[in-house]
């Protein structure tokens, strides 16, 4: 590797630090619900710096010159990011459909499981009546013939 391209890579990932420093800074000086209301915001510019350093090795040297001039890159690219069409609810949904869709299955499976022990158990208490009535009848037709 170049040794230009090496030192833009650390001066690139350092601008990249010291703008989300600032960017932390900001969001620290807001009140607690300000704060709150940005969660996303803050996700997203905390991710947007993870893959631009994670890239940073792979990017191409003029554009690591452009963007190493770039003044407020990762509030640019969160800009920019706010104006795509954002799957993540339609993902979110698609998962939520699918793991409901699972716990209804299994729950009807319990609830089935349950109605067939019950039935078992109603099945095996008729059966046990029967058997003692006709015990009883048993005995009570000995006693009438010894009587």
């Amino acid at each position: 590797m170049r040794p230009y391209r090496k030192q833009l890579e650390k001066i690139f990932c350092r601008k990249l630090g010291r703008e989300l420093d600032q960017f932390k800074q900001q969001m620290m000086e807001k009140e607690k619900e300000e704060i709150y209301c940005s969660a996303y915001q803050i996700d997203s510019v905390i991710c947007i710096y993870e893959a631009l350093i994670e890239l940073s090795g792979r990017i191409a040297e003029e554009i690591l010159e452009a963007v190493t001039a770039f003044p407020g890159l990762l509030g640019f690219l969160y800009d920019r990011w706010m104006k795509y069409k954002d799957s993540h609810m339609e993902d979110i949904a698609y998962c939520l459909n699918g793991e409901l869709s699972g716990i209804r299955g299994r729950y009807r499976e319990r609830r089935q499981g349950k109605t067939e022990r019950m039935k078992k158990r109603s099945g095996k208490r008729e059966k046990k009546e029967k058997r003692e009535k006709l015990a009883a009848n048993k005995f009570a037709g000995r006693k009438e013939l010894e009587g």
